[in-house]
Parts: C-alpha cells; sequence; structure tokens
C-alpha cells in the first residue's frame, strides 16, 4: 500500500470517528450498561464457624465469610449497589453491629445498599437501618417490639436432683454463677443486666434516627406503637415501599432507565461434591467425618 493511500484512509477513518462523536443521541435509543447489583441474604443466627458436613445440610455463610463477601462488594468498582435481603434474625447483637457497620461502610464508598425485609423484628429492622432504602414484603409484619432479656434460674431444678452447684463469686456484679445457685436474680444482677439492655436500646434508636432521617423520640414513639403491618410501616416511615424482591428490580431499572443485573452467587464458594458412592462414604458423611473440608470458588 503506497503511503499516500495510507494517508488517505487515515484521515478517513478520523472524520468518521468525530463524525460519530458528534451525532447527538437518537431518542428511544438503547441504554448504557447494565447496572450491577451484589445481592445477599442474611438470617438466621449467623454463625461463627461451619457445621460438620450432613447429608442434608445447606450451604450457609459464616459471618466472618459473609462481612468479606460484602466489604468485597464495597470495593469492587463493578458493583453498583448491593440488595441485601433481611430475614428473622437470631444472631447475637454483636454480630449484627458488626454487619451493620459493614453496610454502613459500602454506603459512604457511594454504592447504593437496598433492603428487602421479608419481616422480622426489631434487630432485623436495626440491620435495615444502616441501607439507603427499605422494602418490606407486601405479606411481611414488622415486629418492632423494642427490647427484652430472659434468664433461667436453674437451683429449683437441681435440688430436685440433689446437686449443688459450688462457685466462688468475686465482687456482686461477677454474677455469672448466679443462674446455678439463686431462684431469682439479685439487685447486682438485675442492674447490671438493666445497664446492658440500656445500651443496646439507646443504640437502636440512634441507629433509627440516623438511618430513617427522623428525630430519637419519634423513633421511641413508633417502637412502643409496634408491630406494624406492611402498610402501616410505610404510613409511619419505617419503611419506603412495599414490595416483592421482583418489583423491586423492575423498579431500578426504570430509575436508572436501563437493565439491572442481580449477582446472586457474588463472592460465594461452594464444598466440593460428595465423595464416591459406598456404603463406608455414606456413613461417613451422616456422621460428619467426611475429609475434603476445602472449598473452591463458584462460577
Amino acid at each position: 500500500m503506497s503511503r499516500r493511500l495510507r494517508l488517505v484512509l487515515l484521515t478517513a477513518a478520523v472524520a468518521a470517528g468525530l463524525a460519530a462523536a458528534e451525532a447527538p443521541v437518537e431518542e428511544g435509543a438503547p441504554a448504557g450498561p447494565s447496572a450491577r447489583y451484589a445481592y445477599f441474604e442474611v438470617a438466621g443466627f449467623l454463625d461463627d464457624a461451619l457445621p460438620p458436613v450432613y447429608l442434608f445440610e445447606e450451604e450457609d455463610d459464616t459471618l466472618h465469610a459473609l462481612l468479606g463477601r460484602v466489604r468485597r462488594a464495597g470495593r469492587d468498582r463493578t458493583v453498583d449497589g448491593l440488595i441485601v435481603r433481611v430475614g428473622s434474625l437470631a444472631a447475637g447483637w454483636g454480630k449484627v453491629q458488626e454487619l451493620r457497620r459493614a453496610l454502613e461502610d459500602c454506603r459512604d464508598g457511594g454504592k447504593e445498599v437496598v433492603c428487602v425485609l421479608d419481616g422480622g423484628g426489631t434487630l432485623s429492622y436495626y440491620l435495615a437501618t444502616a441501607c439507603d432504602r427499605i422494602v418490606l414484603a407486601p405479606a411481611g409484619h414488622l415486629m418492632l417490639l423494642g427490647l427484652r432479656a430472659e434468664v433461667i434460674f436453674a437451683k429449683g431444678l437441681l435440688d430436685k436432683i440433689g446437686v449443688k452447684a459450688d462457685f466462688v463469686q468475686a465482687g456482686k456484679f461477677k454474677g455469672a454463677g448466679e443462674t446455678l445457685t439463686r431462684n431469682e436474680p439479685s439487685e447486682a444482677f438485675r442492674e447490671s443486666l438493666e445497664v446492658v439492655l440500656s445500651d443496646y436500646y439507646d443504640q437502636l434508636l440512634d441507629g433509627m434516627a440516623r438511618g430513617r432521617g427522623m428525630e430519637r423520640a419519634e423513633a421511641e414513639a413508633l417502637l412502643k406503637d409496634g408491630p406494624f403491618t406492611a402498610q402501616q410501616a410505610r404510613e409511619a416511615g419505617l419503611v419506603d415501599d412495599v414490595l416483592f424482591c421482583d418489583q423491586l428490580v423492575a423498579q431500578l431499572e426504570s430509575r436508572r432507565g436501563g437493565g439491572v443485573t442481580v449477582l446472586r452467587d457474588y463472592g460465594l464458594t461452594r464444598r466440593p461434591e460428595p465423595l464416591a458412592v459406598g456404603s463406608m462414604n455414606l456413613f461417613s458423611m451422616l456422621m460428619g467425618t467426611s475429609p475434603g473440608r476445602a472449598r473452591t470458588p463458584r462460577g
């Protein structure tokens, strides 16, 4: 190819590129790339460690693994937001606080965090208030009832079977053994329990007020008015909308003017396939002693 011909082709290519760059976008033209939302499900106890592998065991994440996935999504530049589906929680207060902080960090990093509540109680809602938006399933109920503590004192039972608990108590507030040496709490035990509950209650009110943009007094009044149906929760400003998860995705697509990809397996890993068929392998699975606990990346 001659030098002159190469120059002509290069000039034509540059002119075509400039024309394309200056051409207006036609109305109704296809939208840009699909927005990507990492999807997480949070419910139950949020275990610290995986249980032994049994035959009918579900694949659940540990709290550590779940936190790692959430933080990874917060750093991932290809992820535009998070959809967190929250069910009934039976985890401890500390675990929920740690997960809540991770969601707040994602928000602070510029990710949109949306919570889908299937229902649940005070602890589930406390976690949800870390999100930008909260939607509640139409059939869900928000059991917002405040906090309580329950302690079982077993001295009467031990007396009936002839067992006496022997503890040395170092200080009046060191009452861990009282559940086995008394039939009711001492004043110090009751006081310490009330202090812990009061601290949790303050954190709950602060989280609701900050997350929902309301006054602390308003949050406390709502706690006293619970529980709520889905419609009542929306009218009270506790949730932003009443939607199923697929309706939420359609709403996000409409708002963004383009597609939304929900990454349901984001960061998940799965366990290896079961061992080869055999009576001893089946027995090992049932007893939870199967070897090969290594996990491989999914997808």
